[in-house]
């Protein structure tokens, strides 16, 4: 009876200090996020943070549209799979970025009035954000990075180098609420990507620090925020944004659904773990992560159980892809 007391409270303490992987690096096709005024405190990090961003004060809009890049955008950046849109009332910023089994490397960005241009190679891509899906307590990403530079204001054209460093720094509980804001209370898992990048004339550097917050039950990026300082002999400036996620909009494929929508059952498990899902979703594939983000199972399939008879003891996280989006649950096998 000992045995079994200390495994049941060993084991409730695991799961109290688990976390969910972050399955996917970028938004939504289709967020809108509100741009809050409001300076906020980022510094908390580690396991089971608590961040409270209230009294959050809105500004404007911005809107995140995905789509496959142009001719031109192929001959300007390099081995792009994507472009990531952001309209931010009514100015246009874009990212250009490459997908490669789900290692994500950044080929440029088009800012207002900055051009970077992603060509280092050393590492066999442009500027590596990570692998998804990313956990917390795996090693951080460093990737050395150049490339060219224009700084439009000035006309100013030149190359830089540095380093890219991304690292799931943090998990823990967050809170959003404010003016014309929508409000957010529940887990998340935080992304930190840090550039540092030295310019090749006026004694120029350009750091950017990003905060990712994804929502552990959806995968949504529920709040991010991003600190760019340019510092030279010609000019000096910094520039903050924060948005909260108001909604999603599009893109049905790269939605997430309900948690709610997914029952799965027996938890803990030995042989079928069964599930079933709310009227009118069909499943159209399985994955199944260890807790440390490593994917262990990936099938098409319309079906709702899966046999993880071989899988070692331990939790694993189970997506199941539908027809109307995705939906995660953790459970346990014995």
């Amino acid at each position: 009876m000992k045995l079994k007391l200390l495994y049941l409270f060993t084991l409730f303490n695991f799961l109290a200090f688990s976390q969910t992987p972050i399955a996917n690096y970028d938004s939504a096709n289709g967020s809108e996020y509100a741009i809050i005024s409001t300076v906020v405190d980022n510094s908390t990090s580690g396991t089971n943070a608590i961040w409270n961003f209230t009294g959050l004060t809105k500004t404007g809009d911005a809107t995140d549209a995905y789509a496959s890049p142009t001719a031109q955008e192929l001959i300007d950046y390099p081995n792009t799979t994507y472009v990531f849109t952001s309209v931010k009332d009514g100015t246009t910023g874009k990212v250009f970025a490459e997908n490669n089994s789900g290692a994500i490397s950044l080929t440029g960005v088009e800012g207002e009035g900055l051009i970077l241009r992603y060509n280092d190679n050393t590492q066999g891509g442009n500027a590596l954000i990570g692998t998804f899906p990313l956990s917390y307590g795996t090693a951080a990403t460093v990737d050395n990075v150049a490339g060219t530079f224009t700084y439009v204001p000035f006309t100013i054209d030149g190359t830089f180098f540095g380093t890219i460093t991304s690292e799931v720094d943090a998990y823990g509980t967050l809170t959003v609420n404010g003016t014309d804001v929508t409000s957010f209370s529940g887990a998340v898992t935080r992304l930190k990507v840090v550039q540092d990048l030295t310019m090749s004339v006026a004694n120029g550097n350009i750091n950017q620090e990003t905060y990712n917050y994804y929502d552990d039950s959806t995968g949504d990026l529920v709040f991010r925020t991003s600190t760019l300082a340019i510092t030279s002999s010609l000019i000096n400036d910094t520039t903050v944004v924060t948005e909260s996620l108001t909604e999603v909009t599009l893109g049905v494929d790269q939605r997430s659904i309900s948690k709610s929508s997914l029952n799965i059952y027996p938890n803990p498990v030995k042989n079928d773990l069964n599930f079933s899902l709310s009227e009118n979703i069909k499943t159209i594939g399985i994955e199944v992560y260890d807790i440390t983000g490593r994917q262990i199972v990936n099938k098409d399939a319309d079906t709702n159980y899966l046999n993880v008879s071989e899988l070692n003891t331990g939790i694993y996280i189970m997506t199941v892809l539908t027809n109307n989006g995705r939906v995660s649950r953790k459970f346990i096998k014995e």
